[in-house]
């Protein structure tokens, strides 16, 4: 399951993920930065339109919190910069955490298996 998290954001907004991404993405393990190039592509390619999982949406708020602060350390804590930087970061966690408690209530949660099953189950392995 997927959304398009970034449909809010304007195309200055879009143009900031994207260059925190291509950064970010060359400071973490390659495992990380192959998983990253993938959403960093969709988002390219797509804008604001670009559907991401859960996962895409938490490249996206690392990249935003690693820009933030490096400029931090470099400018430091008082820049209009980094506050509107977090701030883009906080609203797609926000939306992630939606879509993810969505995701939950609708694929995942089923009723809890009852004391029959359990035993069976366990039976069948263990016998």
């Amino acid at each position: 399951m997927k959304t398009k998290p970034l449909q809010s954001f304007n195309r200055a907004e879009i143009a900031l993920v994207i260059d925190c991404m291509k950064r970010y993405m060359f400071k973490v393990s390659v495992a990380s930065g192959r998983l990253m190039l993938t959403d960093y592509t969709k988002i390219l390619q797509n804008g604001n339109e670009a559907e991401l999982d859960g996962m895409g949406m938490e490249h996206i708020v690392s990249a935003l919190h690693a820009k933030a602060n490096e400029i931090e350390d470099q400018l430091g804590t008082d820049r209009k910069e980094v506050e509107l930087i977090r701030q883009l970061a906080q609203e797609v966690r926000e939306k992630r955490v939606a879509f993810q408690q969505n995701f939950y209530k609708q694929h995942i949660k089923k009723e809890a298996p009852t004391a029959g099953t359990v035993s069976t189950s366990t039976n069948i392995l263990l016998g």
